[in-house]
């Protein structure tokens, strides 16, 4: 997967000169064999806080616009850094994900507000959680800077199986060396690429660090720049991240029974884990519907769920001939217990079939899959995150 990724000096409160330097940027150093795109945080405005609120009014929804034209005009994926949104009152800190057709594929608001520069006062930090999303296929995830300093929110993207984040930033020269630490060891701790596009040049009386760069899943530094404005282009070989996973198997190591945030998670959440009320009935009550995504022949019935935890009991079906390949290996942040009902499925990692009447058990992180079912298959599943 190609990547361009933009080293900014942008002008503060200004986002139509801005555009056009992102424009003008990306007419240059484009090429047919780009996949992604990434630009920094709030490169509309820069932190111009007192004025944000004026600013979104006038400008609207017009860098967004941007971000879609601009994404279906060079037919690209664009990690559109950050800007500020305002809703009602709140103006936010949220990154957009622009896909090659111009559609909006996901948006993240920046959670952590930074305090020693008065981050609280101005916008308003983000109520939902992180969450993956996907770019030609590839599971992947974004933060934005201050965030980079909270490696809990970062492992939760790991254990749903993401290859790449992405970290966008306006980090200051006077913390540099945090910088440059801090992404070398959320690659290594969570074997995967990072991928960070930071500002340069002089803002406001703070001077930014740069360093924009490529991280691969052993901590390696792939492309570096310094303080110059410019940009990386690298091909990124995700095909590292489940054979790094594989030889140094830290996912499947963890015992997240004994960690003491995840026992008082644990604590506090037993009372609020609630289930419909149901008495026996035939699962087929329950309306089949195919799972969405890459793989055909995969449906399910579901009996109850948590969208915001992921928690779920359903019947998964495998229709025969159904192969999750595009999928590939699976690790999730959430406990699994399943039982195959009838029928079978073959692990392709393993080699190793399961047929009716095994059962398995799944800690978060642990790998699974991909799966082929020659015959169909039927399994009941339950997935909990507490």
């Amino acid at each position: 997967m190609n990547y361009l990724v933009f080293q900014m000096d942008l002008v503060v409160g200004n986002p139509e000169v801005n555009r056009k330097i992102i424009e003008r940027w990306l007419e240059a150093n484009y090429s047919d064999d780009v996949d992604v795109v990434v630009l920094p945080e709030m490169w509309s405005t820069g932190y111009v806080l007192e004025e944000l609120e004026e600013i979104c009014k006038v400008d609207g929804n017009q860098s967004i616009e941007f971000l879609q034209s601009l994404a279906k005009k060079f037919n690209v994926n664009l990690v559109g850094g950050s800007i500020a949104v305002l809703e009602g009152k709140d103006i936010f800190n949220r990154a957009v994900i622009v896909n090659r057709m111009g559609e909006i594929v996901h948006t993240y608001d920046k959670m952590h507000l930074v305090p020693m520069l008065d981050e609280p006062k101005f916008l308003t930090g983000g109520h939902n959680q992180v969450e993956v999303f996907e770019l030609e296929g590839v599971k992947m995830g974004i933060i934005i800077c201050y965030d980079l300093r909270f490696p809990e929110i970062i492992r939760d993207l790991a254990l749903q199986g993401i290859q790449v984040l992405h970290i966008v930033a306006e980090w200051p020269l006077a913390r540099e060396t945090h910088w440059n630490t801090l992404l070398r060891a959320r690659a290594i701790e969570n074997q995967m690429y990072v991928v960070a596009s930071n500002v340069t040049g002089t803002k406001l009386g703070v001077e930014f660090a740069g360093c924009s760069q490529i991280v691969d899943p052993w901590g390696d530094i792939v492309q570096k720049l310094d303080q110059e404005v410019g940009e990386l282009k690298a091909t990124l070989n995700l095909e590292t991240v489940p054979q790094v996973r594989k030889d140094v198997p830290i996912f499947s190591s963890r015992v997240p029974s004994l960690y003491r945030s995840n026992l008082r998670f644990f604590l506090d959440g037993v009372e609020k884990i609630s289930r419909p009320e149901i008495e026996f009935t035939d699962y087929k009550n329950f309306k089949l519907e195919p799972i969405d995504g890459l793989v055909e022949g995969l449906s399910q019935r579901v009996i109850s769920e948590n969208s915001s935890t992921q928690e779920m009991v359903r019947i998964l079906e495998f229709a025969p001939g159904t192969d999750t390949t595009p999928n590939g290996v699976q690790v999730h942040h959430y406990w699994e217990e399943l039982y195959v009902v009838k029928g079978s499925v073959i692990d392709l990692t393993l080699n190793k079939i399961f047929t009716a009447g095994m059962v398995a058990s799944r800690p978060p992180g642990m790998q699974h899959g991909p799966w082929k079912s020659t015959d169909g298959c039927v399994m009941f599943e339950v997935r909990y995150s507490r």
